[in-house]
C-alpha cells in the first residue's frame, strides 16, 4: 500500500479500515510536486499521526521507507524517530479531531449516518 497515493488522511483511513487485516506493509515516503521518495519525517504527510492511529488500531504490520538517493543520509535519523515514537506512550493517544474522522468514518462503513 502506497501511502501518498491516498492524498490525504480520511482516504487513507477510508481504505485502512475495512481492510486493516489484510495489510501487512505500508509504502512510506513523503511526496513533493507529484514526486516521492522524500524523507517521512520532512514533509506534507503526517507520519506520525498515521502512525498514532495504526497504534491505537492495533495495526502491527511493517512501515517500509523509500527515499530518494539524495536524502538517503536522512534515513537513519527518521528510523530512529519514529521508532522511539512508536515505542513511547504518545503513539497511541489520538486527538478528538482524529477520533471524530474515524468515528465519521466507521459509522458511513457500518451502515450508519
Amino acid at each position: 500500500m502506497n501511502v501518498p497515493s491516498f492524498g490525504g488522511l480520511r482516504r487513507l483511513l477510508e481504505f485502512v479500515l475495512p481492510n486493516l487485516g489484510s495489510i501487512h506493509f505500508m509504502y512510506a515516503h513523503n511526496a513533493k510536486g507529484g514526486r516521492g521518495g522524500y524523507p517521512v519525517m520532512n514533509g506534507p504527510i503526517d507520519y506520525l499521526k498515521i502512525i498514532r492511529i495504526l497504534a491505537s488500531l492495533g495495526w502491527d504490520g511493517a512501515l517500509v521507507l523509500s527515499y530518494r538517493d539524495e536524502y538517503v543520509s536522512s534515513y537513519r535519523s527518521d528510523v530512529n524517530a519514529l521508532k522511539t515514537f512508536i515505542e513511547s506512550a504518545g503513539a497511541a493517544v489520538l486527538d478528538k479531531r482524529t477520533i471524530r474522522i474515524l468515528n465519521s468514518i466507521m459509522r458511513r462503513l457500518m451502515g450508519g449516518s
